[in-house]
């Protein structure tokens, strides 16, 4: 599709669309630390395409995938702090901090 589709709009459309397989790809693993990933990317390139992209349906569609990625990647990490409360104290307050960010970003692209 790359190939094929060369405008800068239609570029970003593609993206978008890379990045609503990360998301998914990420509610679909069973290995956390892939999740993490994939929600973290998913998070990342849809900021990157609000903020690049001209076009305003990719734009909507991007706030979408970072509202909806920031809602399951928020729980994904309130599991994970459940978790490190018990085995891992020390990393109980990067947690808190990280899934506030997430949470955060997700109310933003709401607004």
């Amino acid at each position: 599709m790359a190939t094929e589709f060369r405008g800068a709009g239609e570029q970003d459309k593609i993206a978008q669309l890379a990045v609503q397989v990360s998301y998914y790809g990420a509610r679909a693993r069973n290995d956390r630390a892939l999740q993490r990933t994939l929600f973290k990317e998913a998070l990342d390139k849809s900021k990157e395409l609000i903020e690049r992209s001209s076009d305003a349906s990719v734009q909507f569609e991007a706030r979408s995938t970072l509202a909806d990625a920031s809602q399951d990647f928020g729980q994904f990490l309130i599991e994970e702090l459940e978790i490190a409360r018990e085995s891992s104290p020390d990393k109980v307050k990067e947690l808190e901090e990280e899934a506030t960010a997430v949470f955060r970003a997700g109310i933003d692209a709401c607004g």
